[in-house]
């Protein structure tokens, strides 16, 4: 059974979006010789060497109408925990053993000071970064359903190049591409 357009009524300038998205981008490697014109020194002359370049490119319509990037998972403890720990590690072992080398040293009642801080820049470290991955989890938590409904509307709309109009062809449902988005998780 064709696929026809809300706005027209016809079935001859529709296209499932992942067929555009996917027909409207390119991507590649060239290897080889290149060559080009230098100047140093106030001389001018010839260059050559072996390139690789790589690159990918879309349509702009495959762009507008690629799917909504999808959320990313939280992972990893993150590096500022471990520079966290690694400092604080290294300063309460350096405030550790000065104050046992130097246990009759006058500065030693300030070197035991520094001992609590150095703790408490670990304890608050690791706070943060438990309340910061905490945030991340809750956040993919919301987001990842809704994306995954918006996906699973994603794969059934179809597009229309004579109207210019991504369309639902259970609903009748209309948007603009550039709107597509919002379409995708305004629900049903």
């Amino acid at each position: 059974m064709p696929i026809l357009c809300p706005v027209c009524g016809k079935d001859d300038a529709t296209q499932k979006l992942s067929a555009i998205v996917s027909s409207g981008q390119a991507s590649g490697t060239f290897s080889g010789p290149s060559a080009g014109v230098i100047r140093v020194g106030g001389k001018w002359g010839a260059t050559g060497t072996y390139t690789t370049l790589s690159g990918s490119t879309a349509t702009e319509l495959a762009r507008k109408l690629s799917p909504p990037p999808e959320p990313r998972k939280p992972s990893g403890l993150g590096c500022w925990l471990y520079v966290g720990l690694f400092g604080s590690a290294v300063g309460a072992l350096s405030v550790g053993s000065v104050l046992v080398v130097n246990l009759s040293d006058e500065s030693a009642p300030h070197m035991l000071f520094a001992l609590p801080f150095y703790l408490s820049i670990l304890v608050i470290t690791v706070v943060m970064h438990n309340t910061k991955k905490s945030r991340q989890i809750a956040t993919y938590t919301l987001e990842k359903p809704a994306w995954d409904a918006a996906m699973k509307r994603y794969k059934s709309l179809y597009y229309c190049f004579r109207d210019d109009v991504v369309f639902d062809p259970q609903t009748g449902e209309t948007c603009a591409p550039e709107s597509l988005n919002k379409f995708l998780y305004s629900g049903r």
